[in-house]
């Protein structure tokens, strides 16, 4: 009886230690700050446990503007994100510009 009770103890505790770490690593996702990664080859978006990862061939174009990012895909459908830091004009069109010489270099390739 008392083996098993100390058994069922031993459970309780490592099954609360285990949700603390998962709580502990879906809070630090969760209020980590939220980026956009556009880079040669792709671009990166945060999710919550793995950041998902778009090549530059499955986009058929991309907007900045100070308010929103806009991906389009094919088949008419786009992906919308919320711009949370100002971003001068200059940087939206170096920005633009640098989307737009990759979108290109992916249509010559192809």
């Amino acid at each position: 009886m008392l083996q098993s009770k100390m058994d069922f103890r031993n459970f309780t505790l490592f099954l609360w230690a285990v949700i603390c770490i998962l709580l502990l690593f879906t809070e630090r996702k969760i209020f980590h700050d939220a980026f956009l990664l556009v880079g040669k080859n792709s671009i990166t978006i945060p999710g919550y446990f793995s950041n998902k990862v778009i090549p530059w061939s499955v986009i058929e174009n991309i907007v900045v503007r100070q308010d929103f990012v806009t991906l389009y895909y094919p088949e008419n459908r786009y992906i919308q994100y919320e711009m949370l830091v100002e971003i001068n004009d200059v940087e939206i069109k170096k920005i633009n510009h640098f989307c737009q010489q990759q979108l290109e270099e992916k249509q010559i390739l192809n």
